[in-house]
């Protein structure tokens, strides 16, 4: 099964890097997400499902609308940050610009790159903080523990670099890795597609997710076909 997947996913990433148009710089997408997220209806964060505040070239989280609670950093905290689902780390560290000068010097010098770290697909609001301390920590299912955030559910095991996050953002997350890994070749284990898999079947893509995919579509010129599979019924 993980064979076929995987002849999928290679198949899927020749037609959709072609189909991309010229590439967006992180700094560029950035700037456009807050007019695609107010566009949605009652925008959230991808972790803590806070409402969102939109304001002239810009949004911030409503902590109070999910409850959350400042661990330490109170800065970063009462921001919205651009969240890559995916870390850079992640995409990143085995190609040479990498080893030679890490990320910034993926940003500057290697156009593949560029396109991996402005693909808006792979990038959501995130309460700041949470975005900071989740740092390159992969996902799994679930994580015994507290969450230091209030009602905001995220856990992080420092020690093992991993995070366990609500139910409500697994099926986003899924479907961004998925189409990360489809779309530039990028090996995921064989338990990362499992529950991937598992997360994309049983969290449904939501009409936001659909609005969202087409309004990024209009910029950067692609789908992920991991959310428009879904998206037929929804009336758009």
């Amino acid at each position: 099964m993980i064979k076929k997947l995987s002849v999928l996913i290679l198949s899927i990433s020749v037609l959709f890097t072609c189909a991309m148009s010229e590439p967006l710089s992180f700094r560029e997408s950035k700037t456009h997400m807050p007019g695609i997220f107010s566009k949605l209806t009652k925008a959230k964060t991808i972790y803590c499902g806070c409402n969102i505040i939109f304001y002239e070239n810009g949004y911030k989280p409503d902590l109070a609308s999910c409850g959350y609670k400042i661990r330490s950093n109170e800065q970063r905290a009462k921001r919205i940050e651009a969240e890559h689902i995916m870390p850079a780390h992640a995409f990143g560290k085995k190609r040479e610009c990498w080893i030679l000068g890490g990320r910034k010097e993926c940003s500057e010098n290697d156009p593949e790159f560029i396109y991996m770290e402005g693909d808006l697909h792979n990038l959501y609001p995130s309460i700041g903080e949470v975005n900071g301390d989740r740092s390159n920590y992969r996902f799994v299912e679930k994580l015994k523990g507290k969450s230091p955030y209030g009602k905001c559910s995220v856990v992080i095991n420092t020690k093992k670099k991993v995070a366990s996050i609500p139910n409500r953002a697994k099926g986003i997350v899924a479907r961004a890795y998925l189409y990360m890994s489809s779309t530039y070749k990028i090996p995921l284990t064989s338990e990362e597609i499992n529950m991937f898999r598992y997360w994309n079947k049983k969290y449904k893509v939501t009409k936001n997710e659909c609005i969202r995919n087409k309004l990024i579509k209009e910029i950067q010129g692609n789908d992920n076909p991991f959310v428009k599979a879904q998206c037929k019924r929804f009336k758009l």
